[in-house]
């Protein structure tokens, strides 16, 4: 793993056990850390670079952190929670932007438009599967 994705882990391990409310039984760190999971076992059977990796990693993880602000529009909030952090880590902006698709990318009804879209749409619902 390397110390990006660390220390988003960590961060939003931290942010959604303490300003998550109780009350959100689905999309809280447990389904994070599923989607997470999922997400780097589809990489696996990809072919997917090492930045491409990344990217989606970041994202897998960043990718309900909105709920902390808002139910509605939760992705959008996540974006911007998520382009606050990875600034503050001086990540480039088209990492950032790149991250930002993938998070915009499980909206309800989006339609992926990439391989790491798809992927992460892909990890974000396999709890269907399992």
């Amino acid at each position: 793993m390397s110390q990006l994705v660390a220390e988003t882990y960590d961060f939003v391990k931290k942010l959604l056990t303490e300003e998550l409310p109780g009350n959100f039984l689905y999309h809280n760190f447990t389904h994070t850390k599923r989607v997470f999971k999922s997400t780097k076992e589809l990489i696996e059977n990809s072919s997917l670079s090492e930045e491409e990796s990344e990217i989606l990693l970041v994202a897998a993880l960043l990718h309900d952190v909105g709920y902390v602000r808002s139910c509605d529009e939760h992705e959008a909030r996540g974006v911007e929670i998520g382009t606050e952090f990875l600034q503050g880590k001086s990540v480039e902006q088209t990492f950032i932007d790149k991250v930002s698709q993938c998070i915009m990318a499980t909206v309800f009804d989006a339609e992926p438009s990439n391989e790491m879209e798809r992927i992460i749409r892909d990890a974000d619902a396999s709890h269907f599967a399992k």
